[in-house]
């Protein structure tokens, strides 16, 4: 069966998308897994889906916020509810490959890390293919404050490398922030270049509003612990130059 990995996945306001994402976890060519599925008070039928794919399969459990809390409190819900060696995310409207948890774990595991990412799809909110990523084999924190290479929907890290660590309390770039902490803390994520998950740009969500996006990226580096003013204005300097190469195609992330 290979080593248990839990799943973690908020979910708001999804609908249409959630059905697709659930069936790739479904079809996992490793199959020792459990999803947790945390609505965070969604408007739209997104949790009933969840419930009616839980009611078929015990893997996976839905988990209720009474109020809106946001991404990263959805998560935080996830990991704390977590009870296996390995931690994997994926939101609530991407998609992952059929080999994407048995590639990446046991690669993890022969290798003796701890923390991976993978490269991955970009996919319109129709399905249609816009762009691929790739991911560094190796991030550190140095490389980590110049851009944000790792797609959370790729992550898996093991609870031995959190060690407690959540993500913080922001409405925007919350995984990120959690990324650069673990990394000020000497922990490098390692990457597959491959695309084991496509991502799915949808024009309603956070991410893509760019000029809100680019003020949260300054907003966590400003709070981001041990890091000097002038740090913090050289990292945000060096993201938005990179930001514009990667529009023009420049750069891979």
């Amino acid at each position: 069966m290979g080593s248990a990995v839990t799943i973690i996945m908020p979910v708001f306001n999804c609908a249409p998308y959630l059905p697709e994402t659930l069936e790739s976890v479904i079809a996992q060519s490793h199959d020792n897994w459990t999803l947790l599925a945390i609505d965070d008070k969604s408007s739209d039928d997104s949790a009933s889906i969840v419930a009616r794919y839980a009611a078929t399969d015990s893997r996976i459990r839905l988990l209720h916020h009474t109020e809106q809390k946001g991404a990263a409190a959805a998560r935080n819900t996830g990991l704390a509810a977590a009870q296996t060696p390995w931690i994997a995310f994926l939101d609530a409207d991407d998609i992952w490959t059929e080999t994407k948890l048995a590639t990446q774990l046991s690669w993890l595991e022969r290798q003796g890390y701890r923390f991976g990412a993978t490269s991955y799809g970009v996919i319109d909110g129709d399905g249609r293919p816009l762009a691929t990523r790739r991911v560094p084999a190796q991030i550190d924190y140095k490389q980590l404050l110049r851009g944000n290479p790792i797609g959370t929907s790729t992550v898996m890290i093991h609870q031995s490398a959190l060690n407690g660590v959540r993500f913080p309390d922001l409405r925007r770039r919350q995984d990120y922030a959690l990324w650069l902490h673990l990394a000020q803390r000497g922990l490098s994520c390692h990457g597959i270049d491959t695309p084991l998950t496509l991502y799915r740009r949808r024009p309603d969500a956070l991410s893509a509003a760019k000029l809100p996006s680019a003020l949260a990226t300054r907003h966590v580096y400003q709070t981001l612990p041990n890091l000097s003013r002038l740090g913090a204005l050289k990292a945000y300097s060096t993201y938005l130059w990179r930001t514009g190469l990667k529009h023009l195609g420049w750069v891979d992330y």
